[in-house]
């Protein structure tokens, strides 16, 4: 038997920087289980809206070979997954503080694929 202990959700956009009228909305939930055996997991899923076809192109799982987990994930609860789902699920502007040069989007994004490598 599995409990859902909280649940949590996010949204932000990726915009194409020649063309601000190609852009991807990401939808995030993240939903924290605890199973029988008392292990706690992240049942992370994603969901994609494009202004148009030709915007897929923005998804952050368009490169690489991480796009078997496009559409999410579980993962171990542990302190490191903790903090990487806690800065996904974080508004832009106060992650913006914490993520030095890098744009927030492209850092929910990076989170995302790293994410990807941790599945259980």
């Amino acid at each position: 038997m599995t409990t859902q202990l909280a649940i949590g959700s996010s949204k932000y956009r990726i915009s194409d920087m020649l063309d601000d009228h190609y852009h991807c909305d990401v939808r995030i939930t993240v939903k924290t289980l605890r199973y029988k055996c008392g292990n706690e997991y992240y049942d992370i899923s994603y969901s994609y809206d494009y202004a148009c076809p030709n915007s897929r192109h923005l998804n952050p799982f368009n490169e690489g070979n991480a796009s078997q987990s496009e559409d999410g994930d579980i993962i171990k609860k542990n302190p490191m997954t903790e903090k990487m789902v806690e800065y996904l699920l974080m508004k832009e502007g106060p992650l913006g503080e914490l993520t030095g040069h890098m744009h927030p989007t492209d850092y929910k994004a990076g989170i995302m694929r790293a994410l990807s490598l941790f599945w259980d």
